[in-house]
């Protein structure tokens, strides 16, 4: 099954909703894809040129091989505190705060390797709808408060 199947209709269609929905999707997929070993997601959206995706899956790939497990860091955000924009070259622009909860990493033996605090972010999310998909082109994020 397509990690795209999970998504509501409305979220792949190219508007300020389907983008916005998209969007906070994708980024709180990122911890779902260590829970559940799945970088599909990633690497089915993710352009070639956005930094934060391939760096998103190389620390994946790293983790995997690495034999690690994560306890904690679930990502969220409600819906109606994101802002997507149309940009005047086509692409869209989607900005909204998270929440991560406390994350908790651990070794193949369940040694601690880190341990992460409670974050509270500003993402700014750009896509592109083609085709009939969302491609994520670059992602960044600034923490705040």
């Amino acid at each position: 099954m397509s990690p795209l199947e999970e998504l509501p209709e409305f979220a792949l269609q190219e508007d300020a909703l389907g983008a916005g929905t998209f969007a906070l999707y994708f980024v709180a997929s990122f911890q779902t894809m260590y829970d559940n070993n799945d970088p599909s997601l990633y690497e089915l959206v993710s352009a070639p040129s956005c930094e934060f995706c391939t760096d998103a899956l190389a620390q994946h790939k790293t983790f995997v091989a690495g034999q690690h497990s994560n306890a904690g860091g679930r990502i969220t955000s409600p819906l109606e505190s994101v802002l997507g924009t149309l940009q005047s070259d086509g692409t869209w622009l989607v900005q909204f705060p998270i929440d991560i909860e406390p994350l908790t990493t651990y070794d193949a033996g369940g040694e601690v390797l880190e341990t992460l605090s409670a974050e509270h972010y500003g993402v700014g999310v750009e896509l592109e709808y083609n085709g009939g998909s969302w491609m994520v082109l670059g992602v960044n994020h600034e923490e705040i408060g």
